[in-house]
């Protein structure tokens, strides 16, 4: 899975030392201490990824913008004809006959 960060990403640099360094390591309690280190930093990045994929722009936002755009310039335009239609009715009654 590539990333939005790049290849001069930290995190995913350490992690990978980290994953060098668990598999080269004999001592069970610093190869624990390696893997909990790895998934700490794991889940800061699941976390921050959420966070940038919430930021994003999807097609149902897209979706809902333009409807909600098109409906107040239909909106708009109908309270303009309005507006017309009646000036003109109130002209038409008033005229003389």
């Amino acid at each position: 899975m590539r990333h939005s960060w790049g290849n001069d990403d930290p995190i995913k640099k350490e992690m990978d030392e980290l994953a060098q360094l668990w598999v080269n390591e004999t001592d069970q309690t610093k190869k624990d201490a390696l893997i909990d280190k790895y998934i700490r930093l794991d889940n800061h990045r699941l976390e921050a990824e959420k966070i940038r994929a919430n930021g994003k722009i999807n097609a149902d936002t897209l979706f809902n913008g333009a409807v909600t755009i098109g409906l107040a310039l239909l909106t708009l335009n109908f309270e303009r004809f309005d507006i017309l239609r009646s000036k003109v009715a109130n002209l038409w009654l008033r005229r003389r006959g």
